[in-house]
């Protein structure tokens, strides 16, 4: 399993722990959104109504495969563990081109932990 980040966007519900509202783009630039408790995205249990939104987060996914996009972009197929408000549970998001240079990606993770082989 490997974190996929995520924004946390929003605080959607008074609970134990609060609901929060999460949000991502995959490799087409697609927005996909969650909500769940916020230890599921966060070990910070301070978000509530009054806190500034957004806050960082991740996304529990386990990796499936590795291929190229059209243009040529590394991406990679994960499943999350929660599905999406879409009820999507899979997606493709890109890699950085090298692991020194993730600033460009939507997904900067140990880079390392995409060996399928």
């Amino acid at each position: 399993m490997v974190d996929l980040p995520v924004q946390i966007i929003r605080f959607v519900e008074e609970h134990q722990p609060p609901i929060v509202e999460a949000r991502f783009r995959d490799s087409t630039g697609c927005l996909h959104t969650f909500k769940d408790k916020s230890p599921i995205f966060t070990d910070d249990w301070g978000l509530y109504p009054t806190t500034n939104y957004s806050q960082p987060g991740v996304i529990r996914c386990e990796v499936f495969g590795r291929s190229h996009s059209p243009d040529g972009q590394e991406v990679v197929r994960v499943g999350t563990e929660l599905a999406s408000t879409e009820n999507l549970a899979e997606f493709v998001v890109l890699l950085p081109r090298s692991p020194n240079s993730m600033e460009k990606s939507h997904f900067p993770v140990d880079w390392n932990r995409f060996n399928t082989t």
